[in-house]
């Protein structure tokens, strides 16, 4: 196959085994304990206080299990030390304004992930669990987002796979990321009975714009109940699997477009920083903490590829 070709990747079904709220713990031990027997990157879940919102630990089980799902489909992943020295804490611990979370980081042995971060926050009013997986210019597949948390309104999400190419300009990326499959993903999300409401959250500017795709689910679901976290979990399984047949479907761009990937990636890297500083202004009312916090959540930028694994 020529460089920069794609095999037809396997189809993602929405609905696929139940994921109760029961059954979260249980996928999240068996995968923990697969992930310690392989490489013991597998690291503890934050603390939640007693006054954390009702849900948090059924989001934080479930964002868990996400991380785990697609970490153990990875592979081998190596800890880094990025976060720690970003915010001088052991740990990627870090605490403002009430607000205390952990950020951690990750590298693909493998070279095809450039970055991968697993960060945790919690206050009075809301947990969140923020999942990035950053690709390596090695090919075009989209980064990866995944936002799983709680509030006094339910479970909410912020799900997307943030495009790496012009999806005007180029046809067949929009086609290859972007098909009607995912779109019907989209709308089934949508139309759940359990939708309590649709998120249009613009306090990461026009930068949060400009770096989100056009499927970005961003909304809030009814956690107290069984069919609403099975609802949740449905939809995120289906986001990292579309995803994960992505990466394995892929094949590898020749060394002109992985240079202007690159090029790319780095000035998008740039763009979700400026979202996520803007993000953390909001949410620690106007601290000064928030671009350190943003530096250590998208992690280092303007790391070259310079690996030739398949």
């Amino acid at each position: 196959a020529r460089a920069g070709a794609h095999r037809s990747p396997r189809k993602s079904a929405f609905v696929g085994r139940k994921v109760t709220r029961a059954r979260v713990g249980t996928l999240l031990r068996d995968h923990a304990a697969l992930r310690a027997t392989k490489s013991g990157t597998v690291t503890a879940a934050l603390s939640l206080p007693q006054d954390a919102p009702p849900q948090a630990a059924t989001a934080q089980g479930l964002a868990e299990y996400l991380f785990e799902r697609v970490a153990s489909s990875l592979g081998d992943l190596t800890v880094r030390d990025h976060a720690d020295a970003i915010l001088g804490s052991m740990g990627g611990a870090w605490a403002s304004r009430g607000i205390t979370g952990e950020i951690k980081s990750f590298t693909d042995a493998r070279s095809k992930l450039s970055w991968i971060t697993k960060a945790e926050h919690v206050a009075a009013a809301e947990y969140k669990a923020t999942l990035l997986f950053f690709v390596a210019p090695l090919t075009d597949v989209p980064h990866l987002k995944c936002i799983v948390g709680a509030n006094p309104a339910g479970m909410f999400v912020e799900l997307d796979t943030i495009p790496r190419s012009d999806l005007v300009a180029s046809a067949p990326y929009f086609a290859q990321y972007f098909s009607d499959e995912r779109e019907q993903w989209y709308r089934m999300a949508l139309n759940e009975v359990e939708l309590e409401a649709v998120v249009v959250d613009s306090s990461g500017g026009m930068f949060q714009k400009l770096v989100s795709s056009p499927l970005c689910l961003s909304a809030v679901y009814d956690g107290s109940s069984e069919r609403g976290v099975d609802t949740v979990a449905r939809i995120c399984e289906a986001h990292i699997g579309f995803w994960l047949n992505w990466m394995q479907a892929a094949e590898e761009l020749n060394r002109n477009k992985r240079g202007m990937m690159f090029a790319r990636d780095a000035a998008l890297h740039r763009m979700i920083f400026e979202a996520e500083k803007l993000l953390a202004l909001g949410m620690l009312n106007g601290d000064d903490f928030a671009a350190i916090y943003a530096a250590a959540l998208v992690g280092p930028g303007d790391t070259p590829y310079t690996g030739q694994h398949s």
